[in-house]
C-alpha cells in the first residue's frame, strides 16, 4: 500500500490540505508515480489538463464558427483579426475560470469533513 497517514496538523480544521484518491485515479492522473504522493501539485495538474482541453476547444471552435458568426454580425468579416482575437481571448478566460474555480474550491475542502459526510 502506497501513501502516508494524515499528520496531526492535517486532521485539524483549517489545517493544511490533503487528498485521498483511488488507485485507479492515481494510475490515470499520475501514471502511478510514487513521488507524487505528498506533493501539492494537484491543482497544477488539474489546471494543466483543463488548459489543454480549453485550448483545443477554443481553437477549433473559433476557426469552425468564423463563417457562421460573420453572417450574424453587422459589418464584420470572417477573418477580422480584432474580433477574432477578442473572441478567442474571452473564451480562453472563461475556460480558465471554469477550470480554476472548481480546482481551487476542491483544495479548500477539509478531507476529514469530506470523508465523514460520505
Amino acid at each position: 500500500m502506497l501513501g502516508r497517514n494524515f499528520t496531526p496538523e492535517e486532521e485539524k480544521p483549517n489545517g493544511p490540505n490533503a487528498a485521498i484518491i483511488s488507485h485507479g485515479l492515481w494510475q490515470l492522473a499520475f501514471g502511478g508515480q510514487a513521488n507524487i504522493i505528498g506533493q501539492s501539485d494537484v491543482m497544477k495538474m488539474v489546471l494543466g489538463q483543463g488548459t489543454k482541453l480549453a485550448a483545443v476547444g477554443v481553437g477549433l471552435g473559433a476557426f469552425a464558427l468564423t463563417r457562421v458568426m460573420s453572417t450574424l454580425l453587422f459589418e464584420v468579416s470572417a477573418t477580422d483579426p480584432v474580433t477574432f482575437a477578442a473572441v478567442v481571448a474571452l473564451l480562453a478566460v472563461v475556460a480558465l475560470l471554469a477550470c480554476y474555480v472548481p480546482a481551487r474550491r476542491a483544495t479548500q475542502v477539509d478531507p476529514m469533513i469530506a470523508l465523514r459526510s460520505q
